[in-house]
């Protein structure tokens, strides 16, 4: 789930709308006026939510044959740990490109 909805935030960004408010981002209004700035909060937007998708997609590929039930064997503490930990750094990732459109 995680996977789409950043794919859909990378695609604001593609799509150049990154600074759209009737789509919900939040920007400074000089980031609105400026069209440099707006290019470039789309391509952050566009680049960080691209790679927290990729990402996550991963979390969702290497678990799926435990959670479709091709693998008989019990996930360990240690693989959920390091899927956590890639979630954790997704999230980060993302909303490190939402800070960053802010700051601009």
């Amino acid at each position: 789930m995680a996977c789409v909805v950043l794919m859909l935030a990378a695609d604001t960004g593609r799509r150049g709308e990154a600074t759209n408010a009737s789509i919900g981002y939040s920007v400074p209004e000089h980031v609105k006026i400026d069209p440099e700035l707006r290019k470039r909060a789309n391509q952050i937007l566009f680049r960080h939510c691209a790679t927290a998708a990729v990402i996550t997609g991963l979390i969702a590929v290497l678990g799926a044959p435990y959670a479709l039930g091709l693998i008989d064997a019990d996930i360990s503490t240690a693989e959920l740990v390091i899927a956590a930990g890639m979630a954790g750094v997704a999230a980060f990732i993302a909303l490190l490109g939402l800070e960053r459109i802010k700051q601009l």
